[in-house]
């Protein structure tokens, strides 16, 4: 188990996944105090502080100033920084002391760059789609000869989590491609259909340890329809996928594949590891994306769901010592909504402020909210992100935890102008009751 101590805290981030994980912390008796930089408007004043996440020097004279001893990031772009040079390996250059929960950019590049991915998956034999890199408008066409259509069209570096395009059309994927070229290289790969997984790990660099499977909604719009997103909700865990079956086993093999082939690389991989995968009707799962933090909104359900003190995990990690801990436990079946902001994702237009009212509302309902993209102002908290609020709840069925949240969300008004969301997360999911 992880040395039982008191630690000061920061986490660093201001997105639905850092308000989850700053209260993860927060509960945790051996946190004695957590603050949280840049924070949002779900986080007490007097946790916040105001410093960048891309602002190393500035992170380091924080922990420095608050006698911090572990650091707990939430974004990718402060893990992956350059590709060289990310806030693990600033912190392990100029604070050695403190410690910090998250993968060097070295081994963050499995999200950093997806070429990088892909050359990784192939080197160590890990079933992915067949692939071409394009880096000059006149190789397009040759590659949409070799592919055809539908053909998925990525960008190579960071984009939000919105920087895949599914293209139905010869026209679509020549438009998508160009408009990435002009940011980097771009992927271009065969469409692989069936049901997606996302299958996150913790990891210490040595071992890793899965979390339950979760299932993100990604397009904007009920029956999945509408752009990508940063994911629209999701649910959590997979009956068709029990830990005891053939898939679960596959899929952890992969999450164990690619940690092991990141640390071939000399770069061992710290934190959470999030697999992407897409299970054809086979049973065999493609690996579709990897990811150098939990997901967004997947680390928020599983954390609402966690049973135990997640926070010594996060210890473990960063101790090396997670052979040491024991199977991670969850309550029940847990489900997520997104509320989002008016003209999501295409031109995020937030305004108003949120409701007090509405917010004690949810609590309850027995609902937990999450602030995705919000901030305190004098007046109170207002909307400034496209997805504003991340709505979690737990039951002993999906069915149940999704009617805890919808029924929740249609007893009320809105809480804040133009807000809106999907009414479909979780329908129809497998059930099986589970014990909260």
């Amino acid at each position: 188990m992880a040395k039982r101590r008191s630690y000061r805290v920061l986490v660093v981030g201001g997105d639905g996944r850092a308000h989850a994980l700053y209260k993860a912390c927060e509960m945790s008796p051996l946190a004695g105090e957590v603050l949280c930089t840049p924070g949002n408007g779900g986080i007490r004043t007097m946790k916040r502080r105001d410093v960048g996440v891309m602002d190393f020097v500035g992170l380091v004279a924080l922990c420095a100033n608050e006698a911090i001893d572990i650091v707990v990031v939430s974004p990718e772009a402060p893990l992956c920084g350059d590709g060289t040079m990310g806030i693990v390996d600033y912190f392990k250059e100029h604070a050695p002391g403190v410690m910090v929960f998250g993968p060097s950019a070295g081994a963050a590049r499995l999200e950093g760059s997806k070429r990088f991915c892909k050359q990784l998956c192939v080197e160590n034999l890990i079933l992915t789609a067949r692939y071409d890199e394009v880096t000059a408008t006149e190789q397009i066409e040759r590659v949409l000869a070799t592919h055809g259509v539908p053909t998925v069209v990525k960008e190579d570096g960071l984009a939000g989590g919105k920087g895949v395009t599914v293209a139905m059309t010869v026209e679509d994927a020549r438009a998508a491609a160009i408009r990435g070229i002009v940011k980097g290289p771009v992927i271009m790969e065969d469409v692989v259909t069936g049901r997606e997984v996302s299958f996150i790990c913790l990891s210490d660099g040595k071992d890793v340890l899965p979390l339950r499977p979760a299932r993100d909604y990604k397009r904007a719009f009920d029956n999945d329809k509408g752009p990508n997103t940063g994911g629209m909700g999701c649910y959590s865990p997979l009956p068709e996928y029990p830990e005891d079956g053939p898939v679960y086993a596959q899929l952890l093999t992969m999450a164990n594949a690619v940690a092991d082939g990141i640390a071939v690389e000399d770069f061992p991989f710290v934190g959470l590891l999030y697999v992407g995968a897409m299970v054809d009707r086979e049973g065999t799962p493609w690996l579709l994306e990897v990811n150098c933090r939990g997901g967004d909104p997947e680390t928020e359900v599983l954390l609402n769901g966690f049973k135990g003190d997640f926070f010594e995990y996060i210890v473990a990690c960063c101790e090396g010592t997670l052979a040491d801990m024991p199977t991670p436990q969850f309550a029940g079946a847990s489900a997520c909504v997104v509320v989002a902001s008016e003209g999501y994702p295409e031109k995020p237009a937030p305004h108003g402020l949120i409701s007090q009212d509405w917010l004690a509302h949810m609590a309850a309902r027995g609902v937990e909210v999450f602030h995705a993209g919000t901030t305190e102002i004098a007046e109170g908290v207002k909307p400034t992100g496209g997805r504003v609020l991340v709505l979690c709840a737990n039951a002993a069925t999906h069915e149940e935890a999704r009617h805890k949240i919808y029924d929740a969300l249609n007893s009320i008004p809105h809480p804040f102008p133009g807000a809106w969301w999907r009414t479909d997360i979780a329908k129809g999911a497998a059930q099986l009751a589970l014990d909260l």
